[in-house]
């Protein structure tokens, strides 16, 4: 698996009354990130379909470092964190950065 990023634009649909980065919205963006290394790697949604599989996430763990809030734009990276001998099970990480290049 290869590093890959996405910029994000925290939206008004990301937070919560306070204006702060609602915790469901770090975890989407780390969705999208997966869904695009599926996509650049050839096996796109429509590809998953005809093979009649799917990816199945067992696990998602987030430390919170720092607030992101309306109208920041966030940098979130994923690389591979481990791989079984098999293939058939991986690890991913994901960094959220915010504009300041904080994570």
């Amino acid at each position: 698996m290869s590093a890959l990023e996405r910029r994000f634009a925290v939206r008004w649909s990301d937070v919560d009354a306070n204006g702060h980065m609602r915790h469901t919205s770090f975890l989407e963006f780390g969705a999208e990130v997966r869904i695009a290394l599926f996509q650049e790697s050839g096996f796109g949604w429509k590809r998953f379909e005809e093979a009649g599989l799917g990816p199945v996430l067992l696990r998602e763990e987030i430390d919170y470092l720092h607030e992101a809030a309306l109208g920041e734009e966030v940098l979130v990276t994923l690389e591979a964190a481990g791989l079984s001998p098999d293939g058939a099970r991986w690890k991913v990480r994901h960094l959220l950065y915010d504009q300041a290049g904080r994570e």
